[in-house]
């Protein structure tokens, strides 16, 4: 089963986020992806963890709030988040540019982003 997700990606070296529907629309606003399509991290985040409260173990859940934590400055949260789907089965999700990508491969490229990033401060 595919799966959607906000897919994070690496981008001259900084984490974007590319918000996507999920396939299931009446799955509590749908990942989140209008809230973080809209930028509003305070919604996203409520409804993230209210999902996750729900049903813990959902990468497409796990990952959204890595989004939300990483774009939040808050590094060690995303890192927590990254690091439970990477505990879990990998996944097939699809992305807002329709290719599809494993779970476990978005969780380390996020993780690659947070690193990448604090290198990039720890050296300033």
């Amino acid at each position: 089963m595919r799966r959607m997700v906000i897919a994070t990606a690496l981008a001259a070296g900084a984490m974007i986020a590319a918000p996507v529907s999920a396939q299931n629309s009446a799955s509590s606003g749908a990942y989140a992806s209008s809230a973080l399509q809209r930028g509003d991290l305070v919604q996203a985040e409520m409804a993230l963890e209210a999902q996750r409260r729900a049903s813990p173990d959902m990468p497409e859940v796990l990952l959204n709030l890595a989004t939300v934590f990483a774009r939040t400055n808050r590094d060690a949260r995303a890192v927590d988040m990254y690091r439970r789907v990477l505990a879990q089965d990998n996944v097939s999700m699809k992305l807002a540019n329709g290719r599809t990508m494993d779970s476990h491969a978005l969780a380390r490229i996020g993780l690659a982003s947070l690193n990448a990033a604090e290198l990039t401060t720890a050296s300033r």
